[in-house]
């Protein structure tokens, strides 16, 4: 049986947006929600500190400072990402969002914005200078200078390219548009992309306090 030469064209054509987009499936597009629906928090390092480990990558997410930030625009939270993956890592703004027990999520504050509309940046940065929450999670590793938010009242070239090589971690603090409601003893989800890796991994954590009366 032979086919009608336009119902052929409109097979070449369909297989060719076929082929499309199983190439683009090929492609790691990161899930838009992370899994904000399961039940439990992330390991604990300390009473702020909670982290995830996966195939040589470590997560770490203090959230003692967000409790300071209740009635703030937006929030700070300090993080860490380690690699002892034989494939370095490149990390982006767009690699880290932040999922309230709502199930809302929010990507890094644009940097403008928070240039006009924060004022306790200066108070964030020494937080960032002084921060021992790791411990010695990262012993032999070498810290890799990383800057996605200078410190707005000090000199800063501010960095959106950060590659990990094997061995190395950094120790950032990154900025999120505040979630509706009190913060305190509520669970958040914070996921970091790994591209590369074709895999993300999502830190479970509590904000210290007592969660407010409904």
């Amino acid at each position: 049986m032979r086919l009608n030469p336009r119902i052929a064209l409109a097979v070449v054509a369909l297989l060719a947006l076929t082929g499309v987009a199983v190439l683009s499936a090929g492609v790691f597009r990161a899930e838009p929600y992370p899994s904000w629906q399961e039940k439990g928090i992330s390991q604990k390092l300390n009473l702020f500190t909670f982290y995830e480990e996966k195939d040589g990558l470590k997560v770490f997410v203090s959230a003692e400072v967000m409790r300071f930030h209740d009635k703030d625009t937006y929030v700070p939270m300090l993080i860490s990402v380690g690699n002892n993956n034989s494939r370095p890592v490149l990390m982006t703004p767009e690699e880290f969002i932040l999922t309230d027990d709502k199930g809302v999520y929010y990507p890094l504050a644009d940097h403008k914005d928070l240039l006009s509309e924060y004022k306790k940046s200066g108070f964030d940065g020494n937080l960032l200078e002084n921060a021992h929450f790791l411990g010695n999670k990262f012993v032999a590793f070498q810290r890799v200078p990383s800057l996605f938010y200078p410190n707005f009242t000090a000199t800063g070239v501010r960095n959106e390219r950060v590659q990990l090589p094997e061995s190395t971690y950094l120790v950032d603090m990154l900025y999120f548009r505040k979630p509706i409601g009190p913060l305190e003893g509520r669970i958040f989800t914070f996921t970091v992309y790994f591209p590369q890796q074709e895999t993300q991994m999502d830190v479970k954590f509590v904000v210290p306090g007592k969660p407010a009366r409904r």
